[in-house]
Formats: structure tokens, C-alpha cells, sequence
């Protein structure tokens, strides 16, 4: 009895301990709109998301997940222009948890779900951070001029495609074409009305 107890005790210890699901992509999208944390795996992983205040961070706890060197690297993918994210630690948070923990600028409207492979990519969990108040276009055009402070490069870019197209449409209502098209329909409906009206005055 006691030598089959150790035989087993043996067996399990001797067993090789599965790994964890591999990060084996993580991308970081920031912007004024929102900035978007993608983290790639070949199958669908568990997770749970809560925020702590003071200060403002959010907790994204990864089950039985390979904390490797795609996570460990993740925080070189913080931006000093980012809007949203301060900052980015990883570590093995208890057995099987993997414990991301982003370090915010501000308080967000967090939203994290998965999404199933498709062409070249793999199973996806994505986490979205929203501000709580949506960015003004306004202001955005006058950070163009340098009144307020200075944007990243993609805000900057939509900036410049908003007031293109603000002035495009601005053309465009004020175009003398436009309004000799408008006047010329007039007058065309305008004889149209009048032939009508001699011909009904014929027949009667």
C-alpha cells in the first residue's frame, strides 16, 4: 500500500506541467478617440477586468496564460503621447493568473471582448479605452493652430482631414456654379408652368 502511495506520488511529480497559452502578439493603438490594447493567441483565453482608483488603473487578469517576452515587452509600447495610458506593468499575479495592470491619466470607459480568428490572425482579446467625455472636433482644430496643447501625430492628421473637408464642404455651398444650376432649374420649370397654363387657356 505505502510503496503504491509513493509510486503515485512520484508519477505526479515526475508529470510535466502544462504550459501556459502563449501571447504570441500585443499591439497598442492610441488615440484621442480611444486607445486600443490587442492582445493575440492561438486559442481563446479567460479573463476578468475591474479598475482600482486612486490613482485611476485598470486590472486585466489573464487565465493560464505564458507570461513571456511578448507581455514583458508590451510596456515599450507606451507612448508619452498617449491620451489614456501612463504606463504598463506585467507579472504572474497567483498560479495560472497572468495580471496586466495599466496605469491610467485619467478615468476611462473600459470595454474588453474577444473576437474569433480570422485570415491571418488568431483569437483576439481586445481591451477599448473611452474617454468619459468625447473629444471636441472643435478643439482639435484649434490645437491645430497651436492654441491649446499640442496633439500626437494621428490626432494632428484627423485634425487636418476635418478641416479639409469643413472647407471643402464650405466651397461648395458657396459655388457660383451651384447657384446658376439652382437658377436655370427655376426658370425651366418656371416655362414649363407658363406653356401649361396657354395651353389650358386654349382648350377652355
Amino acid at each position: 500500500m505505502a510503496a503504491g502511495v509513493i509510486a503515485l506520488i512520484l508519477l505526479q511529480v515526475a508529470s510535466p506541467v502544462r504550459a501556459g497559452e502563449p501571447i504570441v502578439a500585443a499591439r497598442l493603438w492610441p488615440s484621442l478617440d480611444y486607445t486600443r490594447l490587442t492582445l493575440e493567441t492561438r486559442r481563446q483565453i479567460r479573463f476578468s477586468l475591474f479598475s482600482v482608483t486612486a490613482p485611476e488603473r485598470l486590472v486585466l487578469d489573464l487565465e493560464a496564460v505564458d507570461f513571456g517576452p511578448t507581455l514583458e515587452a508590451l510596456q515599450g509600447q507606451i507612448r508619452p503621447d498617449d491620451p489614456y495610458i501612463a504606463g504598463l506593468r506585467a507579472a504572474r499575479n497567483r498560479p495560472g493568473v497572468v495580471r496586466l495592470v495599466i496605469e491610467l491619466k485619467r478615468e476611462v470607459r473600459a470595454q474588453a471582448f474577444a473576437l474569433k480568428p480570422i485570415a491571418q490572425y488568431g483569437h483576439r482579446l481586445v481591451l477599448d479605452l473611452y474617454p468619459l467625455v468625447p473629444p471636441d472636433p472643435l478643439a482639435a482644430l484649434i490645437a491645430l493652430d497651436g492654441n491649446v496643447p499640442k496633439l500626437g501625430e494621428n490626432e494632428r492628421a484627423r485634425a487636418r482631414q476635418t478641416r479639409k473637408a469643413l472647407v471643402r464642404g464650405h466651397r461648395l455651398r458657396a459655388s457660383p456654379r451651384s447657384s446658376s444650376t439652382r437658377v436655370t432649374g427655376a426658370r425651366i420649370r418656371a416655362r414649363s408652368v407658363g406653356a401649361e397654363h396657354r395651353k389650358r387657356t386654349s382648350l377652355c
